[in-house]
């Protein structure tokens, strides 16, 4: 409900990072309220900004469309972009490991997995959408074709953060020069596919949205939880974390 909502803001000309669901519902903006149904309700107490990447929103804008329609259309075209990246992840994903003189044996234990049909699709959860990226790059990067393997990349990066903790497991086939051109690259991309969405506290926002993914726990299957019971740091350790698995695989692989 929260991408189309999202979805909505966008087709009336609304930064959706700019508002929150809570205060939109309660005329607490200029975005007049009406433009919302009952379709909406639940997301009255909904305090939090947006946390989706620019390539999610796009989807979003995509399945708002439908709305007037019907809001189960709208459900259907938001899965149909996961249901598809996954089909094609699987096929590059043979193609990967037969390059690789590897067994792809055990594929569909992936595929059929109830816990990834149900945490991708049936959640939508666009991580599915960014690894499908990630792969198709990983591809180019063995066929030694890196400026076309960056697009994809860049794709995956504005699908999810998470993108990032992978990049680094290319660095060694690179070699230096090639692993920062690539990154550099990357993040004017990936900039410009921020663009859209710029506004006056532009940064602040990029810095929340990158603390809501990290941190978040949605994303990170309740380790804020365990931590924070632990030490109650968790705000603190886990872009620790994220940090020093950063430069591990990047020094590592």
């Amino acid at each position: 409900i929260r991408h189309i909502f999202d979805g909505q803001l966008l087709l009336n000309g609304f930064n959706p990072y700019l508002f929150t669901p809570a205060d939109i519902l309660a005329n607490n903006t200029p975005i007049p309220s009406n433009l919302f149904g009952n379709f909406y309700a639940e997301l009255s107490n909904n305090q939090t900004y947006s946390k989706a990447f620019p390539l999610v929103h796009m989807v979003s804008w995509c399945s708002a469309l439908f709305t007037n329609v019907h809001p189960l259309i709208s459900i259907v075209i938001l899965r149909i972009p996961i249901i598809i990246a996954d089909f094609v992840l699987l096929k590059f994903l043979i193609k990967l490991l037969v390059k690789l003189n590897l067994s792809y044996s055990g594929l569909l234990i992936y595929a059929l997995n109830p816990l990834v049909i149900i945490g991708l699709t049936g959640d939508i959860n666009f991580i599915g959408v960014m690894l499908c990226f990630f792969i198709v790059g990983l591809y180019f990067i063995i066929h030694n074709k890196w400026i076309n393997s960056i697009f994809f990349f860049t794709l995956a990066a504005t699908s999810s953060l998470f993108t990032f903790l992978l990049i680094p497991l290319v660095f060694k086939k690179l070699k230096l020069v090639k692993s920062l051109a690539l990154v550099f690259i990357m993040l004017i991309i990936f900039s410009l596919f921020w663009m859209p969405f710029y506004h006056e506290h532009f940064l602040d926002t990029i810095i929340k949205n990158v603390n809501l993914n990290m941190i978040g726990l949605a994303n990170n299957f309740g380790i804020k939880s365990v931590i924070d019971s632990f030490t109650g740091k968790a705000n603190l350790i886990i872009p620790t974390l994220f940090v020093v698995a950063l430069i591990s695989i990047s020094v590592s692989r």
